[in-house]
């Protein structure tokens, strides 16, 4: 299924499962199946967006280590040249310390650029949410096969799938 942008590729609750009461085991198995594509979609669906996060935030990163380099050097070679009798400066008419001083500034821009907007953080909550749906996910197949093998009551295997749901849902809407 391809993912689209927006939230309502995330919404399956349009296809919940209506339950049969002279089937009861076959609504269970029913709703069993969509709470698991329900969950595996919000994954995919996350796992989908982190390399958009993730490009950004590593290029914010990198352009910050970058002006940050040129803003440290700038500087070294002002003084170098100062000491020597190599006046670069001069013959490409430049101020190095000025420029210093603008790629410092430009870095820290960037810097609240990515804080404003939350690249960097974006991209981790959205690492954080996928893996605690995966963990939830995995504790829920554990869950479910402890509770098969034991013979629970619908209304108990109900409750389980409802407790899921809400934990899915629950992270998604952070």
């Amino acid at each position: 299924m391809a993912m689209k942008d927006d939230n309502k590729s995330r919404d399956n609750w349009a296809h919940f499962p209506k339950w049969n009461h002279e089937a009861s085991q076959q609504s269970v198995n029913e709703i069993y199946e969509w709470v698991i594509v329900n969950a595996l979609m919000q994954i995919d669906w996350y796992r989908h967006k982190i390399p958009h996060k993730r490009f950004f935030s590593l290029l914010a990163r990198i352009m910050v280590l970058f002006f940050a380099a040129i803003g440290i050097l700038c500087p070294l070679l002002d003084a170098y040249q100062s000491t020597v009798n190599c006046r670069l400066s001069e013959c490409l008419h430049l101020d190095f310390l000025k420029i210093g001083y603008i790629a410092f500034a430009q870095a820290g821009i960037i810097v609240m650029f990515d804080k404003y907007f939350g690249l960097s953080t974006g991209w981790m909550r959205f690492i954080e949410t996928q893996l605690k749906l995966e963990e939830i996910l995995k504790e829920f197949y554990l869950d479910w096969a402890e509770m098969s093998a034991r013979n629970a009551a619908d209304a108990e295997l109900i409750s389980k799938m409802k407790a899921f749901v809400i934990q899915v849902e629950s992270l998604v809407s952070r």
